[in-house]
């Protein structure tokens, strides 16, 4: 089971020809350049919220989501090394004709552009958010 930036790495290395049983992807990242700008993006508003709560002052220095110059950055509760940066930009899920494990479960948002490009059958469905998910569909639609 993979979470945000988890799930697109265990897909993207089984998409290398591992075989697993069973994989759960819940809510994975497209790319790992939108994992690392999501995280930049919500460092700055963490940044002005701490701001505008009176918790940090004006123009005091709480982190930096900018790179510094050797290309690591700092996010919500971590550090970013050049390195890892350099390793996660390039990757992405690559869904493709083949299944990654012999029963996938993919949880995502709706609204994910990515997920389209997954592969659907029979037993795929959306679902409403959290609070559907494990819920059976009905049988009947009421209106």
């Amino acid at each position: 089971m993979g979470l945000r930036i988890g799930a697109t790495l265990a897909a993207a290395e089984l998409a290398r020809g591992e075989a697993v049983d069973d994989l759960v992807l819940w809510d994975p990242c497209a790319t790992g350049k939108a994992f690392l700008r999501e995280q930049r993006a919500l460092w700055a508003f963490l940044r002005d919220q701490a701001t505008e709560w009176g918790i940090l002052r004006e123009g005091e220095v709480w982190g930096s989501a900018a790179a510094a110059d050797d290309g690591s950055f700092e996010a919500p509760g971590v550090m970013f090394s050049a390195a890892t940066v350099e390793e996660l930009e390039p990757l992405a899920i690559a869904p493709g004709g083949r299944s990654l494990a012999s029963r996938e479960l993919l949880l995502a948002r709706r609204g994910a552009s990515w997920r389209v490009a997954w592969r659907s059958g029979p037993r795929s469905r959306t679902s409403n958010g959290q609070r559907s998910v494990g819920k059976r569909p009905s049988s009947t639609s009421a209106h």
